[in-house]
């Protein structure tokens, strides 16, 4: 060997005994973790698993004590672990190579000092020679490990599943988990997935809210059904125990998704809560997780504009009141009605005025008021006293709006027409407002103006009695010749109308303007509810006035008769007595002791029209009936009586009861009649059939009705017919609701029809008046007390409509009433009879 080779051979058998260190040593870590292992498997299967968390909390500690000091214990040798030798790493070299004679720990043997010699050299240079040719072969021994030896019965294979296992399949997280095994409170309950939502509709449709988690509504949607709601409803939505909630709004065929829908949500890690406002159809997904949990498809009902139109043209009377009839519909509700009056481009005269006087005043004010709050049709009659106002007697255009709830505005077709104005009678008070109108009109004429009225006043005898109109005409007369400008003008024209008027009317205009304070004084206790001490007061002293007023009238009439200022022929005053004001006053007091404030504003308002436009003297001329008329009357109320009883029986159809027969059978209001029942005309009362030939002999009726009268009946008659066939082919079908729906229209049509077949005999003058008498007291038998015809032809439309209720009506009306209220609350009632009551309750039949 020579000297160069040696010292490689020696450093490649360093490099294996470092080698060998490395692994011997690697090999004690690993033996020193066998039981700290073994106990961290155990503890963790049990932390992951999550078992230790429902323990009690002194059982949960005492097995966390138990593992502390198992842990503990099993890291002993990890302590008693010593750097490995050199001398150990080369026993362990030859040991794995099976070398014999110390071959590796002996190479670095030297000779002793004391016994070198030349041949003692040589001998020690072979024998290394020898021993480092067998150090070639030299293996390291790898680390091997002893588990076997340790666990012998494989404890560490269950163990390690075990751990695996509750890692995987635990519930929650592994710190999770050991926070519950180490906790001291009891434990916090998981909060559950909780979602809910509403679409709350404007408050001005009234409808109800929708529930979107309803179990209904689940159903509905998972049979491919849709969410309908009126535009511009309001979502509310809410969901916790959720893990990354979102919401999204996606719109059209293609799921786009919507931004610009206008959301205000909160969102935390757990929980959501939105609000938006749907104003077009999309779909609303609710996620957790990323994962679809709701979805709801909306499509919204459009508002549609509300309609206005009159249904008449304005008309006027002497008096100078303005009648307009108009209707107006919405479908949710209306809300407001307003109009407006303005000077029309085209007057009598021609185009135009040739003066700018009538411009200085104000268009009249108008005051519109709905008679039911929210109501989706409205026929109404408004009236307005425009007598005194500059504009009455010229050309005015009227401009009619109305608003729904939701804020649309809707302008009625713009009507011109005559401003109507009051006709006088006496030869003064008619001389005094043609020089009014002349001032209106020609302002700059003040001073002629002035010079008439002097004029006038000259020559008093047997126009008027005392010297108060002469001392009023004459401060006219000055206050005009002396005008310094417009507002000297206005304050004369302001006092000629009051001075025609007391001219005209003498003590009645006292009467009148003492009348009508007591109205609104009236009218303000009955809407701030004030004690019955309150309006018994107010009410004696408008019957005291009203003796004086009716004393007055005929003073009034008496005299004109004798002057001969008989009214012209136009001009009618209403029929009234005082038998007839104290039962109005009667009937007032009783709907405000019941709480009808409603009703009794209607009757004092109606009571207030009729004293402000009677005239001395006048009342309605008999005109005689028409006995083919009278009887057409009373056949639409006998048919009307007829399908009220055919819709009971209808809605008691399928239950065993038979149905009534019109004929022989009165209203029976007792609960023990209410089931029971004859046979039809016919025989034929009981099952579908039976009342489906009711309904064909009804409609019959109807057809014989309209053929008598040569074929020419309002058109909701002949609509009634049709709504008559349509209720018995659903009887004769089995469909009880279709039938109850189809019978309720063909009433209301039969209603309708009835007030306009009245309308019609008025204009063609053969509705029953009253009969002339003194004071205007006379009218027919068959009339009420205001002279309009009784309720046994329509009491909800036409003529009938305004009429006053008897005491035995009004008190048969609230047993009614709380009969069906009764009924209303009893348990199993079905769906069909609830909405059959609450029809009843809101008078829809």
């Amino acid at each position: 060997m020579t000297e160069a080779a040696r010292p490689e051979t020696i450093r490649r058998l360093d490099r294996k005994i470092a080698r060998q260190k490395f692994y011997m040593g690697f090999e004690n870590l690993w033996t020193a973790w066998h039981r700290p292992l073994l106990v961290l498997a155990c503890g963790g299967m049990l932390l992951a698993s999550g078992v230790l968390g429902p323990f009690p909390l002194a059982l949960r500690y005492a097995a966390i004590a138990v593992f502390a000091g198992a842990l503990a214990w099993s890291l002993r040798p990890l302590f008693s672990l010593r750097r490995i030798k050199n001398l150990h790493a080369m026993r362990k070299l030859e040991q794995g190579s099976a070398l014999d004679h110390r071959a590796v720990s002996s190479s670095a043997d030297t000779v002793a000092a004391e016994i070198m010699d030349p041949r003692a050299d040589a001998l020690w240079e072979e024998h290394q020679r020898r021993q480092l040719a067998k150090l070639g072969d030299v293996k390291v021994v790898p680390p091997q490990s002893r588990w076997r030896s340790f666990d012998p019965y494989a404890l560490r294979v269950p163990a390690g599943l075990g751990l695996l296992a509750a890692l995987l399949l635990g519930p929650g997280s592994l710190m999770q988990n050991a926070q519950d095994a180490t906790r001291l409170s009891p434990p916090i309950p998981p909060v559950p997935l909780t979602l809910d939502g509403w679409l709350k509709p404007p408050a001005y449709t009234g409808r109800p809210p929708l529930l979107l988690t309803s179990p209904q509504m689940q159903t509905r949607l998972a049979q491919g059904g849709t969410i309908e709601v009126p535009e511009n409803a309001t979502l509310s939505l809410r969901l916790s125990g959720g893990s990354n909630p979102t919401i999204r709004f996606v719109g059209g065929s293609d799921q786009t998704v919507l931004s610009d829908v206008g959301e205000k949500v909160t969102k935390s890690e757990a929980a959501l809560t939105a609000e938006a406002v749907i104003t077009r159809p999309l779909s609303i997904i609710i996620e957790n997780e990323g994962k679809a949990i709701a979805t709801w498809p909306i499509v919204t009902i459009p508002d549609k504009a509300p309609t206005l139109a009159l249904t008449d043209q304005p008309a006027g009377d002497g008096k100078g009141n303005l009648t307009l009839k108009w209707k107006a519909t919405d479908d949710y509700g209306l809300k407001k009605l307003g109009g407006e009056l303005e000077l029309s481009d085209e007057q009598d005269g021609g185009t135009g005025f040739e003066s700018n006087g009538v411009f200085l005043f104000e268009a009249p004010e108008m005051k519109f008021v709905l008679k039911r709050g929210k109501a989706k049709e409205e026929i109404g009659t408004s009236r307005f006293d425009f007598a005194k106002h500059p504009w009455a007697g010229l050309q005015v255009t009227l401009n009619m709006t109305v608003e729904d709830g939701a804020g649309q505005a809707t302008a009625a077709v713009p009507v011109t027409f005559k401003l109507p104005e009051r006709v006088f009678v006496k030869p003064l008070p008619r001389a005094l407002i043609e020089q009014r109108k002349d001032l209106i009109l020609y302002p700059e004429r003040a001073r002629h103006v002035g010079e008439m009225i002097d004029t006038l006043a000259l020559y008093p005898k047997g126009l008027f009695e005392g010297v108060t109109p002469i001392i009023a005409m004459t401060a006219i007369g000055s206050r005009l010749r002396n005008a310094a400008g417009y507002d000297d003008v206005n304050v004369a024209i302001e006092a000629l109308w009051d001075l025609s008027v007391k001219l005209e009317e003498g003590a009645l205009s006292d009467l009148r303007a003492e009348l009508k304070a007591l109205k609104e004084e009236l009218e303000k206790a009955l809407r701030e509810g004030a004690s019955k001490e309150r309006i018994a007061e107010l009410m004696d002293r408008m019957k005291k006035t009203m003796d004086k007023f009716m004393d007055a009238m005929r003073d009034e009439a008496e005299k004109r008769q004798a002057e001969g200022n008989l009214p012209p022929p136009g001009q009618q005053g209403e029929s009234i007595t005082r038998e007839d004001l104290q039962k109005m006053l009667d009937a007032m007091k009783e709907m405000q002791e019941q709480g009808n404030t409603d009703m009794a504003q209607q009757l004092l308002d109606e009571l207030d029209r009729m004293l402000q436009n009677m005239q001395p003297g006048q009342g309605q001329q008999a005109e005689g009936g028409d006995g083919q008329s009278d009887q057409m009357m009373k056949g639409l109320g006998d048919m009307m009586r007829k399908q009220q009883r055919l819709m009971d029986d209808t809605q008691r159809m399928g239950q065993g009861e038979q149905g009534r027969d019109g004929e022989g059978q009165g209203e029976q209001g007792e609960e023990g009649q209410r089931g029971q029942g004859g046979q039809d005309g016919q025989g034929k009362g009981r099952g579908g059939e039976g009342l489906a030939e009711r309904q064909q002999q009804l409609r019959r009726m109807l057809e014989e009705l309209r053929e008598g009268n040569g074929g020419n009946l309002p058109g909701a008659l002949g609509e009634a017919g049709e709504a008559m066939q349509g209720a018995e082919e659903a009887l004769r079908g089995g469909d009880k609701e279709g039938a109850l729906q189809r019978e309720g229209e063909a009433l209301e049509k039969l209603r309708k029809g009835a007030g306009e077949l009245a309308q019609q005999m008025r204009e063609r003058g053969q509705g029953r008046e009253g009969n002339q008498a003194r004071d205007g007291e006379g009218r027919s038998g068959e009339d009420d007390p205001l002279g309009r015809p009784r309720a046994t032809r329509n009491p909800d439309e036409g003529p009938d409509q305004d009429i006053v209720p008897t005491e035995r009506a009004m008190q048969r009306a609230r047993e009614i009433l709380e009969q069906l209220r009764e009924k209303s609350n009893r348990q199993g009632l079905t769906d069909s009879e609830k909405a059959y009551i609450e029809r009843l309750l809101r008078g829809q039949y």
